[in-house]
């Protein structure tokens, strides 16, 4: 009767216990599917955050090294200051589009001298157009090759040639105030807010960088500075000299 008895229950539990595996395996497959669909749907919302966060942080590391080249033009400023009793670098031309390239004091040929570089006009001559390091902002539409090509413009009030002297530093106030160069259109070596084409360009997002004469670097939105528009005359971003024989743009 054991000997029975144990037969019978042995091919009957090895039917349970496979039915069991077999059931348990299909449970494990269709949860390992619905694992997958939950990691791509988790996946595909990290992926919809963090990509324009990405652009986000790009932006702002293209302002930062931006902010850094006009610091770069500021020092180089003040080391022709240094070097001239004082004077600044002329602004080159004003309202028009850049066609006089070969004028000494100009700042595109005074200044890059002093950090190592050669002047706008040496490159022009060599066959280049400067399109990259201090001359360069990553945010800055080309102009394909249309036209002599700048991403920063010095304050057109500034050193104007209508003066027979350039401005001098001490003559010209708060300098932690008083603009030297921004972020400017693609055909101008000079700026100022305006509704024209030589309006300075808020292309870091919707903000613009600015070097004041004491070399200091501001971030500003468009609006703050009159982009397109004029010159909202704000006390702690001076663009127009005081004195000055040249009347402004018209």
């Amino acid at each position: 009767m054991r000997a029975c008895q144990t037969i019978s229950i042995d091919p009957l539990y090895t039917r349970v216990y496979k039915a069991i595996v077999r059931h348990s395996s299909n449970d494990r497959r269709a949860f390992t599917l619905i694992e997958l669909l939950i990691l791509i749907g988790i996946v595909a919302l990290l992926v919809a955050l963090l990509v324009p966060a990405l652009a986000v942080a790009r932006g702002s590391a293209r302002r930062v090294q931006c902010a850094s080249n006009l610091r770069q033009w500021g020092a180089a400023l003040h080391a022709y200051a240094a070097a001239n009793d004082g004077y600044l670098p002329r602004r080159g031309q004003g309202v028009e589009a850049v066609t006089q390239m070969s004028r000494e004091t100009d700042w595109f040929n005074a200044l890059p001298p002093l950090m190592g570089l050669q002047s706008y006009k040496a490159m022009l001559a060599a066959g280049q157009m400067p399109r990259t390091g201090v001359w360069a902002c990553a945010e800055a539409a080309d102009a394909g090759g249309s036209g002599n090509y700048f991403n920063y413009a010095m304050n057109m009030w500034l050193s104007t040639w209508k003066a027979d002297q350039p401005d001098r530093l001490e003559r010209l106030g708060d300098q932690a105030t008083q603009v030297f160069m921004a972020d400017g259109p693609a055909n101008h070596c000079s700026t100022v807010p305006a509704n024209a084409s030589y309006s300075p360009v808020a292309r870091h997002r919707g903000r613009l960088n600015i070097c004041f004469l004491d070399g200091h670097v501001g971030s500003f939105t468009g609006e703050e500075i009159g982009c397109n528009v004029r010159d909202p005359m704000r006390g702690d971003v001076r663009w127009v000299v005081p004195e000055s024989v040249w009347r402004g743009p018209h």
